[in-house]
């Protein structure tokens, strides 16, 4: 199901600070209709890990820039969790092991009501203007997470689910321009998960 869910989503980011943006039939080949980039202020180096401990929060900064003429719909946002060193569906993509839906118009845990009939993801739709750069900042602690194998909702606490390590973190996002969906995902970001 995850081999699916990513093949889906399109190209996988393979190293930090690379911007992935969802490609469209309208625009020239090679062009990002949607910019995405996540960090962590807290972090000095683009080598050091985002250090995650019980009882702090722990927040990571978004911005998405729509590279195009027209306006694009963010309908789903999704942060996953894979490890570092874990197992490979493809040469380069590791097999994400936790994830967190998030609410696109709060930014934050979607409620039970947001959950349509037999979705595992809601969905929501935030309008990105031509050129537009937004930028907002979520809490990862926050949200409500789950393993990828799980088959029911996400409702368990982050520290009530994940389990200590290191993990790369990055966003899932789909999004509608002209009526077209697409997919794409952030860059990966160095987590170290300690209790």
């Amino acid at each position: 199901m995850a081999c699916l869910f990513l093949s889906i989503l399109g190209n996988a980011v393979r190293g930090l600070g690379q911007d992935v943006g969802a490609k469209t039939g309208g625009h020239a080949s090679g062009t990002s209709a949607l910019k995405c980039k996540v960090w962590a202020r807290n972090v000095k180096s683009s080598d050091a890990a985002q250090v995650i401990r019980k009882g702090k929060p722990a927040t990571i900064h978004v911005e998405l820039t729509n590279q195009t003429p027209n306006p694009i719909y963010l309908t789903q946002m999704t942060v996953y969790l894979s490890r570092a060193t874990g197992s490979r569906l493809l040469p380069g993509i590791f097999d994400p092991e936790y994830y967190a839906p998030v609410d696109v118009e709060k930014k934050s845990a979607p409620g039970l009501t947001a959950f349509r009939e037999g979705e595992m993801f809601p969905r929501g739709h935030l309008p990105i203007a031509a050129g537009q750069s937004i930028e907002f900042e979520i809490d990862v602690t926050s949200l409500r997470w789950a393993k990828m194998i799980w088959s029911g909702l996400s409702l368990v606490t982050f520290f009530g689910v994940v389990e200590d390590g290191r993990f790369d973190e990055y966003l899932s996002l789909r999004t509608e321009e002209a009526g077209l969906p697409s997919g794409l995902e952030s860059n990966r970001l160095p987590v170290e998960i300690r209790r």
